[in-house]
């Protein structure tokens, strides 16, 4: 059976809340990794959730933006994908 490490927290006191925040960052941690980006001029929106959602180690205005950001492995492949969905008339 896994282990199953619990945290008694309160609300109201705020006690040990640190400690919750601690271990959720450190379990994310574990899901970030640096990805880079050639975005295309036309989805500068993509950019902007680059940016929103993960911190940019580097950025290349060059024939397309190549932008280097260390982010959650999930939310940047969801990120790399929207950048190839066709919109539907």
């Amino acid at each position: 059976f896994p282990v199953t490490i619990g945290y008694f927290i309160s609300a109201k006191s705020g006690q040990r809340i640190e400690s919750l925040i601690e271990s959720v960052d450190r379990f994310l941690a574990g899901h970030r990794k640096v990805m880079t980006f050639h975005v295309p001029y036309s989805k500068m929106d993509v950019v902007h959730l680059l940016h929103e959602y993960g911190t940019v180690k580097s950025v290349d205005y060059a024939q397309d933006v190549i932008i280097e950001v260390d982010i959650n492995t999930i939310i940047g492949e969801k990120i790399m994908g929207s950048m190839y969905v066709s919109k539907k008339t």
